[in-house]
């Protein structure tokens, strides 16, 4: 594999992760709406800190334009 393909590998990796949370967040909040329960109450804050403790250092810095 060439390096000028890795960038687009990784990218691709991970927007197929972030395609396949935003599915899982659909059917939670499809169940927890159709089904009338309380999964969403529970699960969809759970899901929030999982996300980000598993994106923690991955988001790049904010740069200065001033």
């Amino acid at each position: 594999m060439s390096s000028s393909s890795m960038p687009r590998v990784s990218c691709t990796i991970f927007m197929t992760k972030m395609i396949i949370l935003f599915a899982l967040f659909l059917s939670l909040f499809a169940l927890d709406v159709f089904g009338e329960g309380y999964v969403g109450a529970v699960l969809f804050p759970a899901l929030g800190i999982f996300f980000i403790v598993w994106m923690w250092g991955r988001f790049p810095a904010p740069s200065s334009h001033s």
